[in-house]
């Protein structure tokens, strides 16, 4: 019925025309105006609707709607030229089907190879649909190269490093030459943090942890993790130097919950026992053996320890302080049995988290209980043995930040 084909242009005319806030300027809305002038049979009408749908900006363009598949195709077969219009079809289709999204991307791409986003979704597509590193670092790399101000690509980036085992030296890199980019969001600043700590930048990190205010998603909270990691090897770099006092006042600040990085304290803190025992460690250097005792006690006595195997060997180590020798053995043990378990199973728990859309690679977990095994080993006095444990999981995962310090500490 034309008479409805008109009426539904009227009403989308009334946007543009009143220059209604995002709706005149939404590039969908003229899209829909093309099609609509097509179906009444005014075809210049409809050309000059593409083209304007195709010079609006494109930041807020993410169609959803089925029927849309329709439009833009009609757009495509008037303006075949039109990348923008692969690129909302791909953002509509890659939900229920990645490789025609991936598709109309890598067209949009081809037909204007200077939008980034483009690059990001086929990254993101690349690595999440296809599973191909590779090709994911490449393209996000071209996208940073058209758009260096998106703190949204750096942290992607990154994580495909990560993933990829790139050595962080070309992390620390692309970091400090961009850290004004990586300032401007707490999650792009956060990444920063966390090679700046894999980099031995304590210093560094711990000024900018300290100066700036963290806001944390919902389920967030990595920003006290890398708090806790920047003050414990800074204090332990101390602490081998002879500054026993200053590494201290780390291991004590290691313990807190600043207000700026906007993460409770939980009822039962997983890295309670590891800061408890090197806090243990400051006192006995500083000859407070009665406040030694006291920490080791505390990192032995960890509520809730239970359920994280990697604190066991730090209870351990506290009991073997205590003077209990046959019960540290035993965690000791207990830490074995557990990191073997978890060789075991790696591949499985990988199969499991790829349902829910984790990305963890079946090196990273390896790479986890490698270090546990390997911290444990070491403990134990089985130093060749904690080398090559240690050894393998930081030639799986550069990014283990404990299994590095464990491996250079060892004799």
């Amino acid at each position: 019925n034309v008479t409805l084909w008109v009426e539904a242009i009227k009403v989308l005319e009334r946007l543009v025309e009143r220059e209604v806030t995002f709706a005149s300027s939404y590039p969908m809305v003229h899209y829909y105006l093309g099609y609509f002038h097509a179906q009444s049979d005014d075809r210049a009408a409809s050309f000059t609707s593409y083209q304007r749908a195709a010079g609006m900006p494109a930041e807020y363009g993410f169609p959803f709607r089925l029927e849309s598949i329709e439009v833009l195709k009609a757009a495509l077969s008037a303006q075949p030229d039109d990348y923008r219009a692969h690129y909302y079809l791909g953002n509509l289709l890659y939900e229920i089907q990645p490789e025609r999204a991936i598709g109309h991307w890598e067209q949009s791409r081809d037909l204007f190879n200077g939008f980034s986003t483009v690059y990001r979704n086929l990254g993101w597509a690349y690595y999440r649909t296809r599973g191909n590193l590779t090709a994911a670092i490449k393209t996000y790399e071209r996208a940073v190269v058209l758009d260096r101000y998106d703190t949204r690509l750096y942290v992607e980036l990154d994580e495909l490093y990560q993933a990829a085992n790139v050595p962080i030296v070309k992390r620390l890199q692309m970091v400090s030459v961009n850290h004004e980019v990586f300032e401007r969001r707490s999650d792009s600043l956060l990444r920063a943090l966390m090679v700046q700590v894999l980099a031995g930048d304590y210093e560094t990190a711990i000024t900018i942890l300290e100066a700036n205010q963290f806001f944390v998603a919902e389920g967030g909270g990595r920003v006290h993790g890398v708090f806790v990691d920047a003050h414990l090897l800074r204090g332990l770099t101390r602490l081998k130097g002879g500054q026993a006092r200053e590494a201290l006042a780390d291991f004590e600040r290691a313990s807190e919950y600043p207000e700026n990085l906007s993460v409770a304290r939980p009822r039962n803190d997983r890295r309670a026992s590891q800061v408890a025992y090197y806090t243990a460690l400051a006192h006995h250097a500083l000859g407070e053996t009665e406040r030694a005792a006291e920490y080791f006690r505390r990192a032995a006595d960890q509520l809730g320890a239970e359920r994280w195997p990697d604190t066991w060997t730090y209870q351990a180590l506290a009991l073997e302080r205590l003077g209990y020798a046959d019960e540290a053995r035993q965690k000791f043990e207990a830490v074995l049995n557990a990191a073997e378990i978890q060789l075991a199973r790696t591949r499985d728990e990988v199969d499991f988290f790829a349902k829910f859309g984790s990305r963890s690679s079946e090196a990273t977990l390896r790479s986890r209980a490698l270090s546990m095994l390997g911290f444990a080993q070491q403990a134990l006095g089985r130093t060749e043995e904690a080398r090559t444990s240690l050894g393998r999981a930081v030639d799986l995962d550069v990014s283990q930040l404990w299994a590095q310090y464990y491996l250079i500490s060892l004799p």
